[in-house]
């Protein structure tokens, strides 16, 4: 009770009667309480500024102002994983004096700049991770910048990274031929005519187009190469066909840049375009590098032996490469022993062509053992090159030697007698072969009498092409019989181009095509024989044999020449004209093979008179003055008679 009273009475006071030391405990409690007032105010604004922070990490605290939108993280760098208040002293305490919860991480996925400044107390809020590379980036006025502007898109540093990488790849090739072989390289251009140019500071920004297509018109125009529409449009084809596009090296440079990444096309066609040998240097390194492309035709494009050097280089380590046409591309014998390297030790390639080159003996001697150590090709064309004699040969030996080529185009190459011996050894050996040809050889008679005896042991070649060889109608007769007479032999076409026959090979190309399906292709067919022997040889086309009037004319010829003398005791008013009774009891007393039916059918072809008599004056005189005819008498061992029949 005593206390309440003091306390009404000290509260009651008058201001005037308070004694110091009341006067100064009452200050220091109002000081007090406004301090703790402050700082409560000051907690509950940093609690709320946090909490607009963490819920609204993008837009927060500078989306209340203007702003200018800047690229995305992925054009700059790494995104920044950045923590809010990760520092102790930053995050004010509770009610019960521990300190708020850690604000959860942020990742910044944008990047914002702008006129107005941000205050540097929210920024310092930010409390960037260890491992996080921040060094692009800096916090500086409220604002994220980075540290260096990059002019192109990631295309453009891409591009230019690759063409930086050109410099060394003469270098790397030389290496690998020296691994390869104990011969020294070709002697190629120095380096420094290979330095790229198309580096460029333009600071150009395209947009990302996984087609190729801008690269490829960007890099035209650094080139000054007009852009080919085709190309644009097929980039992301299987196949590009480009023929005689006249792209030239320079052409052919930026479309190997554009190629090397891609990963849509499978077969590529350049043929014509005369790309040379700086073209071929440019498609080997991309070729090296695809690993899609699996077919390539580069024919007529002047390749020469620096292109031979290059490609065949990158034969040696593609591992994707199944076909490749190199025909016209004016190699010569010193080339051939890159190509050998290839043949002989390339295990992915199928089809080699080498058509239309200069390759002559000296080639053919490096080729041929090659060919017969080879032991993955499947077709191989060495056709219009120029391996004669000991390269033909050799040629020949590889190919008997070799137990895996199933096509083989010799064609056009002057192999001659002594090479087409060879090539008879081949059919009679190689039991692997399905396709053969060698047309236009010069093969003459003797060799194919030997091509014929092989054949009777081969059981396995389908397609035998051997037209514009002076073989002669015995030579075709030959390889007729013996095809006939071999059971086994499963050949379904035989090429005999512009070679005469007789009507003898006719008759056996009958037997045969009765006995399984066989197609034949020949020359002109002849009356009699082109030989010697053949001269004055009659003969009958057996395609007409069973035509009953033409039966009736080589019986006249052949057989009797009576008919004239037996029609004529029939014709008594010497009009050269019979009765039809008449004319077929001549025919029955001359024994002609026919039926009633047969001898009705000549009498209807017959020409008639107009009261229906039989006029054989036109029809037996012919045949008797060719009988009665002197042997003509031959300047030339090669003419022959002729008979109009």
């Amino acid at each position: 009770m005593e206390e309440a009273d003091d306390t009404d009475i000290a509260e009651n006071r008058p201001a005037g009667n308070v004694s110091p030391e009341e006067a100064q405990e009452i200050n220091n409690n109002s000081e007090e309480n406004a301090a703790q007032t402050k700082l409560s105010k000051i907690e509950e604004e940093e609690t709320e500024q946090n909490r607009n922070v963490v819920t609204s990490p993008v837009t927060s605290p500078v989306t209340s102002r203007p702003q200018t939108r800047s690229k995305l993280p992925s054009q700059h760098g790494r995104p920044v994983l950045g923590r809010l208040g990760s520092s102790d002293q930053s995050r004010p305490q509770t009610q019960n004096g521990s300190r708020s919860p850690e604000p959860p991480d942020v990742l910044i996925t944008e990047i914002y700049t702008g006129d107005n400044d941000v205050d540097d107390d929210v920024i310092s809020d930010i409390d960037f991770e260890n491992d996080v590379e921040v060094d692009d980036f800096e916090l500086a006025g409220g604002r994220y910048e980075t540290e260096k502007n990059e002019g192109q898109n990631l295309e453009d540093e891409l591009l230019e990274n690759a063409l930086r990488s050109e410099e060394d790849y003469d270098e790397r090739i030389s290496r690998r031929r020296r691994r390869a072989s104990p011969k020294p390289p070709i002697d190629i251009p120095d380096e420094d005519e290979w330095d790229t140019d198309l580096d460029s500071d333009d600071d150009v920004k395209t947009p990302h187009d996984p087609t190729g297509r801008t690269q490829y018109v960007k890099l035209c125009d650094r080139m000054g190469v007009v852009p080919a529409s085709y190309f644009a449009r097929h980039l992301t084809a299987k196949k590009i066909t480009m023929r005689n596009h006249g792209l030239g090296p320079l052409g052919t440079r930026v479309i190997a840049r554009i190629l090397r990444d891609n990963i849509t096309l499978e077969r590529i066609d350049l043929d014509g375009n005369w790309i040379e040998g700086d073209g071929a240097r440019y498609l080997s390194r991309m070729l090296e590098e695809n690993e899609y492309i699996h077919e390539v035709s580069l024919a007529e494009n002047k390749l020469g032996t620096h292109g031979a050097y290059y490609v065949t280089s990158m034969l040696l380590v593609n591992t994707y490469i199944r076909k490749i046409n190199l025909s016209g591309n004016g190699f010569e014998d010193k080339d051939a022993e890159y190509f050998a390297d290839v043949i002989e030790k390339n295990s992915n390639l199928r089809e080699l062509n080498l058509s239309h080159n200069h390759f002559a003996e000296e080639a053919g001697e490096v080729l041929g053992p090659a060919i017969g150590a080879n032991e993955y090709l499947d077709v191989l064309d060495l056709s219009w090159n120029h391996i004669r004699r000991r390269g033909a040969v050799a040629v020949a030996k590889g190919l008997a030697e070799n137990v895996i080529i199933k096509t083989c185009d010799l064609s056009w190459n002057g192999f001659g007698p002594e090479g087409g011996a060879a090539i008879a050894d081949v059919i009679s050996s190689n039991q692997s072969l399905l396709e053969l040809n060698i047309s236009g050889n010069r093969l003459n008679t003797e060799t194919a009498f030997k091509i014929a005896k092989a054949l009777r042991k081969n059981e396995t070649l389908r397609t035998l092409q051997m037209g514009n060889n002076p073989i002669s109608t015995a030579g075709c007769i030959a390889i007729a019989k013996e095809l006939n007479s071999n059971d086994g032999s499963v050949v379904v076409f035989l090429d005999l181009a512009d070679i005469p026959v007789e009507y003898e090979f006719l008759r056996i190309q009958t037997e045969l095509q009765e006995k399984r399906s066989i197609r034949m292709i020949y020359g002109t067919v002849l009356l009699s024989g082109n030989t010697p022997e053949d001269i004055g040889k009659p003969s009958v086309d057996p395609r007409k044999k069973n035509d009953p009037l033409f039966v009736l004319k080589e019986h006249i010829v052949v057989n009797d020449d009576r008919m004239g003398a037996l029609l004529q005791q029939y014709d008594h008013d010497q009009t050269e004209s019979v009765t039809t009774e008449d004319f077929i009891a001549v025919l029955e007393e001359l024994q002609v093979p026919f039926n009633r039916q047969q001898l009705e059918a000549i009498v209807e072809r017959l020409e008639k008179t107009d009261n229906g008599r039989i006029n054989y004056g036109n029809f037996v005189t012919p045949f008797q003055n060719l009988k009665n005819a002197p042997e003509p008498v031959l300047q030339n061992p090669s003419q022959q008679p002729q008979i109009v029949v």
